[in-house]
């Protein structure tokens, strides 16, 4: 009489390790992106934060500030990013008049953020004119500001 042996052979063992190896194989860049993605809000929050404080400064001194991080009167008094993903800088328009500006964020230094190509830069300027450019295109602005 013999004895039903009861466990898994080597075959089955490795065409489970086969499974598993592509389903982390599709699904840990797939989750990289989605995160990548997500950390890309904090660069358009802050942005239109400094939009929305540019104009509260333009409405108190008739013109625009290129300084974020000093409180008011001086600057606009807004901190860099929240989870400092991003560097915000606000360039004058040409000319050197406080007419127009420039707001733009860029990833910053040892951020998870600079891996990010597809949207490398984001800009935003007093008309509402949103700008966006990747590693490889010129100009992804309805891509980047959409997702």
């Amino acid at each position: 009489m013999l004895k039903s042996i009861k466990g898994f052979t080597l075959i089955e063992l490795m065409t489970v390790i086969l499974v598993l190896g592509i389903l982390v194989a599709v699904g840990v860049p797939t989750y990289r992106n989605y995160v990548m993605r997500a950390k890309r809000a904090e660069a358009k929050t802050t942005l239109m934060r400094v939009q929305a404080q540019q104009e509260k400064f333009y409405m108190q001194n008739n013109t625009y500030s290129t300084d974020v991080n000093n409180p008011p009167p001086v600057g606009l008094g807004i901190p860099a990013s929240e989870n400092l993903y991003y560097n915000i800088a606000i360039v004058a328009d040409a000319g050197g008049l406080t007419v127009g500006y420039s707001a733009s964020a860029t990833p910053a230094a040892g951020s998870p953020q600079l891996n990010d190509d597809d949207c490398a830069l984001f800009r935003v300027d007093q008309r509402g004119v949103r700008y966006a450019e990747s590693n490889a295109a010129a100009d992804t602005s309805q891509t980047c500001w959409r997702r």
